[in-house]
C-alpha cells in the first residue's frame, strides 16, 4: 500500500505511537508521510485509553482522510473481531516470511536490489510472500525461478520455510483396491506392498495396511509435503505398474491429505 492509496474502507495494522487524553496517534509501517488518530470515540466501549500501551499493536479501519491527506482517521469499533484476528494473523505470518527472506538474504549477501525485485515478483504472483511461501512447501524451491536469486539461496530459503513454517507433519492416506484371481494372488499382493514399503528414505514413512481385502490403506508421512506429493505420485504409479504386470487389477479410491 503506498500513501497515495489509502481510502476509507481499507484495514490497517498499526503500532500505538502516542497516548492523549483524546485517543491515539498510531504508526503504520508504510504511510509514513501521515498522521494516522483513533478517537477515542472510536475504540470499542468495553475498552479505554488505559487498556492501550506504546507500541502495542492494533487493527483498524480507516474512516476518513482529511481534505490535505495529511490526517488519516481509523476506528475499531467499525471493525468485527473476526476481521481483526484474521488481519493480524495474515500480518504475523506475512512479517515472519520476510523475516526468513531478509535472514537467507543476509546469509548469502544478496543485493538489496535483487532482494526487492524477488518480493515485488512473489507477491505478484501469489499476492504475499508467506502464499509464497505456502506454495513452495507444496510445489518445492522452483516456484522462485522467475526470480534472480541462484539455484543455492533458493534451496536455502525452501529449507528455512520448511523448518519454520510446516509446524507439524504431513500426511497423505490412499485408499486403492488391488486383487488377483489366481491362486498366488496373496503372494503377489504381499510381494508388491513389500516393494512399496521399500521406497520410504530418512525423510519420508510409508505404511501399507489392509482395510479389508481387496482394500489397502498406504499412508505416507514426512515434515515437508512436496516429499510427501511426490512420494504419494510415485507410489500409485508403482503400485499400478506391479499389480498390472502380475495380471492383477488395480484401483484408486480415495485420496485424503
Amino acid at each position: 500500500m503506498s500513501n497515495e492509496t489509502v481510502s476509507a474502507g481499507e484495514i490497517l495494522v498499526c503500532r500505538v505511537k502516542e497516548i492523549t487524553d483524546f485517543g491515539l496517534l498510531l504508526d503504520n509501517e508504510e504511510i509514513t508521510d501521515k498522521e494516522i488518530f483513533l478517537h477515542v470515540s472510536e475504540i470499542p466501549k468495553e475498552m479505554g485509553l488505559e487498556d492501550f500501551r506504546e507500541g502495542q499493536v492494533i487493527v483498524v479501519r480507516v474512516i476518513k482522510v482529511s481534505k490535505t491527506g495529511e490526517r488519516i482517521f481509523v476506528s475499531m469499533k467499525q471493525l468485527s473481531k473476526s476481521e481483526a484476528r484474521s488481519t493480524l494473523r495474515k500480518w504475523r505470518a506475512e512479517k515472519k516470511a520476510l523475516g526468513i527472506l531478509t535472514q537467507v538474504a543476509e546469509k548469502y549477501s544478496i543485493p538489496n536490489e535483487i532482494l526487492e525485485d524477488t518480493k515485488n515478483k512473489l507477491i505478484e504472483r501469489y499476492g504475499s510472500i508467506n502464499e509464497a511461501f505456502k506454495a513452495a512447501i507444496i510445489e518445492g524451491e522452483n516456484i522462485f525461478a522467475r526470480t534472480r536469486i541462484s539455484e543455492e539461496v533458493r534451496k536455502a530459503i525452501y529449507e528455512l520455510i520448511a523448518k519454520e513454517i510446516v509446524k507439524k507433519e504431513a500426511i497423505k492416506k490412499i485408499l486403492v483396491q488391488a486383487y488377483f484371481i489366481d491362486k498366488y494372488g496373496i503372494k503377489s499382493l504381499k510381494s508388491i506392498f513389500e516393494e512399496i514399503e521399500k521406497m520410504k528414505t530418512k525423510d519420508v514413512t510409508i505404511e501399507a495396511k489392509v482395510v479389508a481385502a481387496p482394500r489397502y490403506l498406504i499412508i505416507i508421512h514426512s515434515r515437508e509435503p512436496k516429499k510427501v506429493k511426490k512420494v504419494s505420485e510415485e507410489i500409485v504409479a508403482k503400485l499400478s505398474q506391479l499389480t498390472r504386470e502380475k495380471g492383477g487389477v488395480f484401483k484408486v479410491l480415495k485420496e485424503e491429505a
